[in-house]
């Protein structure tokens, strides 16, 4: 669920930062905003998979697709995260979509 009405009060650091750290700090937020948009243009594209793979009759669940997503990763990971720590993260973006898949209304 989501509401963009909602916001959090950004926190007041009680020690001091270079600037150099708060520069780094503000690249990394514009970062996470990028990722916030793309996981959600993501999570469209599955809702619309979703509704395609309902109105045909196939299952949600696609093995040989997330194995292909898998090879995907580990070819194009090119650090500094390890793949590991990548497929970690995108268990959890998998399962997100799948749950979208099969209820988009959560």
């Amino acid at each position: 669920m989501h509401n963009k009405n909602f916001k959090i009060t950004p926190i007041t650091y009680k020690y001091s930062v270079s600037n150099k750290v708060l520069s780094l700090r503000k690249k990394i937020d514009r970062v996470d905003a990028k990722i916030i948009h793309l996981l959600n243009k993501r999570s469209t594209y599955s809702l619309k998979i979703g509704n395609i793979k309902d109105r045909e009759c196939v299952h949600i669940e696609q093995p040989l697709r997330e194995r292909e997503i898998v090879t995907n990763i580990i070819n194009n990971n090119c650090g500094p995260m390890s793949t590991k720590e990548i497929l970690e993260i995108y268990v959890i973006i998998l399962d997100s979509s799948k749950r979208i898949q099969k209820d988009p209304y959560i």
